[in-house]
């Protein structure tokens, strides 16, 4: 996501399909409703067989809104799409999702306004709108920073509505994801609070909502604290929370969801604990998946960012990683857990090759049996 272009592999065939709705509120998480969320910059090590073998139904990303010009950076993006439509296992590729980076306060010396934020965004969704199917104007604004605030609710409202507005007149298959709230805990499993007694999500979907946001067709939904303390606090209050909000009855996508190993939010956890938060995310009686208001699921990331040229092998220190891979290739035992609940307890995801292949003819890592094969 920091500029450094990626080798864009070939996808031979290109089929446009139109964007499906998620699942029912009332229905938990389906066959069909698992995927992967990513980020890393060089696509053919986090999207390869790794990748294609979860058999992820979607892929969601983030575009850095202010590199949307970049020349070197759209190719970047092209890699990711390519690699995430080969890995799709019927023709008309894979469902995606983007979303945008928050953007800076200040554009090109002056203060950003909205239409400075859609003129940057309408060339980069006119370029990707074949493969792309979902929207989303802004990931985490309610998490730090500028957007945080009253009148930065307020600004990334005025962003969802030109971006709806937008989607309406000029790529009407695609739709509009709400921007990507997230959850807040306390450091005892509690729900982090405002002053005011409200909890940090109550506060900023309700001032998004008093702003005029626009939901679109889901909620979409970042619960990291919720995999660390396993728990549903956060997600039930979303819930009530978008009730009393025109969001109201919409489904829930978490489009990022990850447990962490050894890092800067869980300092010392090991993959066994790392697995076990993954088993309560997809646990469909009482875990993350079991909510009635989830529809969907991306689990975030896939690989451990790493040194692309060292040898042997090595991680790039990084203090975030909720990786289901190692820098080094191996796979995590939460990458099985991720595998069986994706592919509905299919005993390949013990296997050495994937069940299924890519429908682009250029992967030929996953080539060896025909793409009409399923999971």
């Amino acid at each position: 996501m920091f500029g450094r272009i990626a080798g864009c592999m070939l996808v031979t065939f290109a089929f446009v399909v139109p964007a499906v709705l998620p699942a029912a509120s009332s229905a938990d998480v389906g066959p069909g409703d698992w995927g992967v969320s990513d980020d890393y910059h060089v696509p053919s090590l986090s999207l390869n067989a790794s990748f294609d073998e979860l058999a992820p139904k979607t892929f969601r990303m983030i575009a850095a809104w202010d590199q949307l010009g970049d020349p070197g950076y759209l190719s970047q993006i092209q890699a990711k799409v390519d690699e995430a439509n080969a890995a799709a296992r019927t023709a008309g590729g894979m469902e995606i999702a983007v979303s945008f980076s928050v953007p800076p306060q200040t554009w090109q010396g002056a203060p950003l306004t909205g239409q400075a934020w859609i003129d940057q965004v309408t060339p980069f969704i006119a370029r990707f709108a074949p493969d792309v199917e979902w929207w989303s104007p802004v990931n985490e604004p309610g998490l730090h920073g500028w957007t945080f605030t009253p009148s930065g609710a307020s600004m990334v409202a005025d962003f969802s509505r030109r971006l709806k507005s937008y989607l309406q007149q000029s790529q009407p298959a695609d739709k509009l994801l709400s921007p990507d709230f997230n959850d807040h805990y306390a450091t005892d499993g509690t729900l982090e609070r405002h002053p005011d007694g409200s909890s940090y999500v109550e506060r900023y979907v309700k001032m998004f909502d008093k702003a005029g946001g626009e939901f679109g067709s889901a909620v979409s939904w970042h619960a990291h604290g919720a995999a660390r303390f396993k728990s549903l606090l956060s997600t039930d209050d979303l819930a009530t929370t978008l009730g009393a909000t025109k969001g109201a009855g919409l489904p829930i996508w978490v489009t990022e969801v990850g447990a962490h190993v050894d890092d800067s939010r869980a300092p010392g956890q090991t993959e066994a604990q790392q697995d076990d938060q993954v088993k309560w995310i997809v646990d469909t009686t009482s875990g993350l998946a079991s909510h009635d208001q989830v529809t969907r699921i991306s689990y975030y990331h896939v690989r451990q960012d790493t040194e692309v040229n060292a040898s042997p092998c090595a991680a790039t220190p990084n203090p975030w990683d909720s990786a289901l891979v190692t820098a080094c290739g191996k796979r995590r035992p939460a990458w099985y857990t991720w595998c069986l609940a994706a592919r509905q307890k299919d005993a390949d995801c013990y296997g050495a090759s994937p069940s299924a292949a890519s429908w682009a003819p250029s992967r030929l890592d996953v080539w060896s049996k025909t793409w009409f094969a399923g999971p």
